[in-house]
């Protein structure tokens, strides 16, 4: 696999808009979708599945750097920055 700077063209940014619009569409669709299903959970079911994400991506973003995390820390310490209840 070639470096960025090594694409012909590099650094000039180009796209083609008829190729994203299916993959937009479906992203905004599973977005509004998702954005939807958030209105009916209690705030507690809401702030847990904020939760849920923010680790999810903390996790995700620490193994491309080689370090693992401890999930439940994670989650505990997003809950403290977030002012939320400590998990029982």
């Amino acid at each position: 696999m070639a470096w960025n700077w090594q694409i012909s063209g590099w650094p000039d940014f180009r796209y083609d808009d008829a190729e994203l619009a299916p993959l937009e569409k479906r992203f905004l669709m599973s977005s509004g979708e998702v954005l939807g299903a958030v209105h009916h959970v209690s705030p507690s079911e809401r702030d847990q599945l904020r939760i849920d994400l923010l680790s999810d991506e903390a996790m995700k973003t620490s193994a491309i750097e080689g370090e693992m995390l401890d999930r439940r820390s994670v989650q505990s310490s997003l809950r403290r920055h977030l002012g939320l209840e400590p998990d029982s």
